[in-house]
């Protein structure tokens, strides 16, 4: 996935998980929320992290996540994406779980925004 689609979800997952607003410009010190109008950091809003990049941004999208009461749908979204081949009549494997606790921040991201769609 390019940079710019990987941006594009570090926005998403900003915007719709935690309902942040919403950047508009290229410089942190002149940038505009796109909802507002305020101007960073004059206004105070925060600025995304790199959710679909860095594990440890993935690691507080997942403890949102759990604070939106989202788990389950979260879970089934991941697994989707982790093992698109694996069917839960076959019962837990190895293989199962070994995909869903290495699931790549991008993953983690598009099914956080997946869950937070389908609720």
């Amino acid at each position: 996935m390019s940079d710019r689609d990987l941006d594009g979800i570090n926005l998403s997952v900003f915007r719709d998980i935690f309902g942040n607003h919403e950047w508009v410009g290229h410089h942190t010190n002149h940038a505009m929320c796109a909802i507002c109008g305020g101007s960073s950091p004059a206004y105070g809003h925060p600025e995304p992290l790199a959710y679909s990049r860095d594990i440890a941004a993935a690691m507080l999208v997942e403890d949102r996540i759990e604070e939106l009461g989202l788990i389950e749908e979260y879970c089934k979204q991941l697994n989707k994406i982790a093992n698109d081949t694996w069917d839960w009549r076959d019962g837990i494997k190895d293989s199962l779980v070994w995909q869903l606790i290495h699931a790549s921040p991008e993953d983690r991201c598009r099914a956080a925004l997946l869950a937070a769609e389908a609720e």
